[in-house]
């Protein structure tokens, strides 16, 4: 009598899947979007969109796919995604006025059901910088540069992006300062404090103020009534 034998190896895969969220990717309204860790900030009175990306894998039955989920309208994503294929990404719009998501979580499902999320969020930033200031000289001077002294405050949601110093000139005789120009830009932006403006010229006025950009693009201008007249006569 013949015989024969057939093996089976029946494998059980019980363990979950590993998950994070690796990083976020603006793909319209870079300005008004700043990523930090696993938080994406965004400016709601300006429409932007970003894809979320998630990196997640299985050593045992291999990966099924990845839950993506919902928003609220007016948030383009009003229902949960499943994408299947690595690397893992799911691309969020919105229009003006769109209110924040908040705490959310992905979800990477394996081959044979396993489980495993992970969390990011995305937070609502309106507010503008407080706190900043800039100061200079009030009066007359026959110096051939400006100190200028400025701060450019706080932001508690986004943070601090950027700030730019900007200047107004006027003529002046006879102890008068003439009608004020129209603000410039005042060399480059971030400049530390204090900043040395050696572009002043007699015969003339100046007024400084500075402008502070946080990491969405809401801004603020901080001002000073102070007048530089110069006179190097």
């Amino acid at each position: 009598t013949n015989t024969s034998s057939i093996t089976r190896t029946i494998g059980i895969d019980n363990i979950a899947p590993t998950v994070s969220v690796s990083g976020f990717t603006p793909t319209s309204g870079a300005a008004y979007l700043y990523a930090s860790g696993t938080t994406m900030y965004y400016n709601p009175a300006n429409a932007a969109s970003f894809d979320v990306n998630v990196t997640a894998s299985d050593a045992y039955s291999g990966m099924a796919y990845v839950t993506f989920p919902a928003f609220t309208a007016p948030w383009g994503q009003t229902t949960t995604a499943n994408d299947s294929s690595s690397p893992y990404s799911r691309n969020y719009s919105y229009t003006a006025g769109a209110p924040a998501p908040t705490l959310q979580q992905v979800i990477a499902v394996d081959n044979t059901g396993n489980q495993a999320t992970a969390n990011f969020t995305v937070t609502s930033d309106s507010g503008k910088p407080v706190g900043g200031s800039i100061s200079y000289l009030n009066g007359n001077t026959k110096l051939t540069s400006a100190s200028i002294t400025l701060s450019s405050g706080t932001d508690t949601i986004s943070g601090i992006g950027s700030w730019q110093i900007q200047r107004r000139e006027a003529t002046y005789a006879a102890g008068t300062c003439g009608a004020m120009g129209a603000w410039s830009d005042l060399g480059a932006a971030s400049q530390t404090s204090p900043y040395n403006d050696a572009s002043i010229a007699s015969g003339k006025c100046y007024e400084y103020q500075l402008v502070v950009t946080d990491h969405v693009g809401n801004t603020e201008t901080f001002t000073n009534a102070n007048q530089l007249k110069v006179d190097q006569g």
